[in-house]
């Protein structure tokens, strides 16, 4: 009877393989194509490598194209580079390549005789604390015209600009002072490209993160509370070291709001945290501030939400296609504002 229970224990482990096998086909095909390949960068850490081609129909469906390691493909090349770092909002898997705010603004741009190279640099999780760490980079490897950093409220949730588990983080030295640290990566990680190079893998870790983001929002205290939302010491130092960072570069800060969104069955604009992190934005004259806001209010009383896809709750997540297009329209104005200066 052995045999039998042998032969029964491998039908099951080859009907496994089979499903799975399946399911990641499916996953590929109509759902998520992981990055393929990965390169560790000492400086930057790991990014995906050029030519990589990510496609993305978690949230929203896109297809995004590395034309260098890390780097985002946009319409045009050549002229003065213009440095674009953000979060997930401006990596944007959400969304095609040409869709993509920075994409937009570089349209825009070279459409108005502004032919200037705006090098799309973002990643997801990116924090404050890795703009700093990068400024030195980023000046010396791109010798940019102008640097555009995208900022949201998670940037300030918890300061965690201080936490120690990142790559980047923040510290404060005996006389209080605010250093940056940098872990370096690890030149080898042999479990990251078996199973983060599985669809079904990155498509499980992906969803976990996306719960967790989730969760966080909902923890932003509402204009409709009592409670007084003030940003902390640290976090305004984590802007000063930023203003510090690039100083010697024109800088154009964007802060994007999680507001219009649905709140207890009506839709709330004031968003009291962002307005704080405005506020203390304008006290450096290094910033030049884009608050797409107003235009974001416009939009959703239109009857469309900046936030939100057809496969996913109105109002919350990444920016979607109108709201990409708005940015960047805003983000190319200011662009040739700072360039006619």
């Amino acid at each position: 009877m052995d045999w039998l229970n042998k032969k029964y224990v491998l039908q099951l482990f080859l009907w496994t393989i089979g499903v799975l096998i399946v399911l990641e086909l499916i996953l590929r095909i109509f759902v998520y194509r992981p990055v393929p390949r990965y390169v560790n960068d000492p400086v930057w850490g790991r990014r995906p490598a050029g030519g990589s081609i990510v496609f993305w129909a978690i949230e929203g469906n896109g297809t995004t194209h590395y034309v260098a390691d890390g780097e985002i493909s946009t319409p045009y090349s050549g002229g003065d580079n213009i440095v674009v770092l953000g979060d997930s909002h401006t990596e944007a898997w959400q969304v095609n390549d040409d869709e993509k705010y920075v994409s937009v603004a570089e349209r825009e741009l070279h459409q108005s005789n502004s032919p200037v190279d705006l090098r799309n640099l973002g990643f997801a999780n990116g924090s404050i604390a890795d703009y700093v760490y990068l400024a030195p980079f980023v000046i010396s490897q791109y010798h940019p015209k102008l640097v555009v950093i995208q900022l949201s409220d998670n940037d300030f949730w918890g300061n965690s600009g201080f936490d120690a588990t990142r790559t980047n983080y923040f510290v404060q030295d005996s006389n209080g002072q605010v250093e940056i640290r940098h872990i370096p990566l690890l030149s080898s990680d042999p479990w990251y490209m078996p199973i983060r190079g599985l669809a079904i893998a990155a498509y499980a870790y992906n969803r976990l993160q996306t719960i967790q983001e989730l969760q966080l929002e909902n923890t932003i205290p509402s204009p409709s509370t009592d409670s007084q939302v003030l940003l902390d010491e640290h976090n305004i130092e984590q802007l000063q070291a930023l203003s510090t960072a690039y100083s010697r570069i024109p800088t154009i800060v964007i802060v994007l709001p999680y507001n219009p969104k649905i709140v207890n069955d009506h839709i709330e604009f004031l968003d009291p945290f962002q307005q704080e992190i405005l506020g203390q934005l304008r006290k450096f004259d290094s910033f030049t501030l884009l608050d797409p806001s107003l235009a974001f209010t416009d939009l959703a009383k239109r009857g469309i939400f900046p936030r939100g896809f057809a496969n996913t709750q109105p109002g919350v997540g990444h920016l979607n296609p109108q709201a990409h297009k708005i940015l960047g329209q805003l983000l190319a104005d200011l662009i040739k504002s700072r360039l006619s200066k």
